[in-house]
């Protein structure tokens, strides 16, 4: 029965329900609407992948954000990435058939006025393809649109040198996945290529960010392993911002 007061529940409604749950998510309500279909989608037993073109796999919005795929390589292979469950972010299949170039990614953004920032972040290190996302951020900024880079903070090793002062200029703001405090528990979580020096090489690409004045986020993810007060102290050491990322939400 339902209490004095509340409504009956109709199909007319959904509109509503998708408008409360967006709320509840903090995502938009073309959010809600692209990953109920995908969810239908598959209950079907429909290919969900049909749903998507190719370009849409290079640029996804979430929010009022575009969101660039630049790769699917990474040089870590993180025990808890999203990606071991799939490659579905908010509705979205990022996966890609290749990696896109510069001008394949600034294609598939067509016009990209209405967001409030371009994101180079997908189910790889975006830093892999580091001349590519220059040229398109470079585009962009030219637009005079904020640019944000997603990464795992290991461009420097990656390359041999210190990258950030080719992204200064043409990055806003740069989210590095510290992960954790410790380096011992980072090499285990995160499986690095680069083995025992990949912790220290982030902690100098953060602090090497913000010393060129970038606007730096250092971000871990709320799993019961983490000491996440430990982690916004390291933050707080290398100078830079601190955010907490859910475990469960990819995107």
């Amino acid at each position: 029965p339902r209490a004095e007061g509340e409504e009956r529940n109709e199909p007319v409604k959904v509109i509503r329900v998708a408008q409360e749950l967006a709320i509840l998510r903090g995502v938009s309500e073309d959010d809600i609407a692209r990953v109920t279909t995908r969810n239908a989608y598959e209950f079907l037993g429909f290919n969900a992948r049909e749903l998507e073109k190719e370009a849409e796999r290079v640029a996804y919005p979430i929010r009022n954000s575009l969101y660039i795929n630049p790769t699917n390589a990474c040089n870590n292979n993180c025990g808890f990435c999203a990606r071991n469950r799939g490659y579905v972010v908010k509705g979205h299949d990022i996966r890609l058939d290749h990696d896109p170039s510069a001008e394949e990614m600034l294609a598939a953004m067509g016009d990209f006025s209405k967001y409030d920032e371009i994101v180079f972040c997908g189910f790889g290190e975006p830093t892999l393809r580091l001349k590519e996302i220059l040229k398109v951020a470079k585009a962009v900024k030219e637009s005079g649109h904020k640019v944000r880079l997603n990464t795992n903070g290991l461009g420097n090793l990656e390359y041999g040198r210190d990258i950030t002062e080719d992204i200064r200029g043409l990055i806003d703001t740069v989210s590095v996945s510290l992960n954790t405090a410790d380096p011992e528990q980072y090499e285990k979580l995160c499986n690095p290529r680069f083995g025992e020096k990949a912790y220290a090489g982030l902690c100098e690409f953060v602090k090497s960010c913000v010393a060129r004045g970038i606007r730096t986020i250092c971000t871990v993810v709320d799993m019961p392993e983490i000491d996440v007060e430990a982690a916004r102290a390291r933050a707080v050491e290398l100078g830079a911002e601190f955010r907490v990322r859910s475990f469960t939400d990819a995107g």
